[in-house]
């Protein structure tokens, strides 16, 4: 198991956003989801072999809703998401 640290390192590949929309009488809801491409470079601890590879982490939800006439934005900074995905932290819903 590759341990986050000196051994990890990572570039941006590119960023692509996906909306949906939703609406029921004179309620609309709507939502854009950031999507962050990244390449992984990793070094075993252990024996120093290298891998690299992509995963793409959603990054950002912006959520709209015309009942509270708000938007609520969840930005997800990038350095995190790959330090929790060396962790074992699973992301259900994103």
């Amino acid at each position: 198991r590759i341990v986050y640290g000196d051994n990890v390192s990572f570039d941006v590949l590119g960023k692509r956003n996906v909306q949906t929309s939703s609406s029921s009488g004179n309620h609309a809801e709507a939502q854009l989801k950031e999507y962050t491409k990244v390449k992984i470079n990793c070094t075993c601890q252990n024996c120093g072999a290298e891998k690299s590879f992509e995963h793409e982490f959603c990054t950002n939800i912006i959520k709209a809703d015309s009942r509270h006439s708000s938007a609520d934005s969840k930005a997800r900074p990038i350095e995190g998401l790959v330090k929790n995905y060396f962790g074992d932290n699973v992301e259900i819903g994103y």
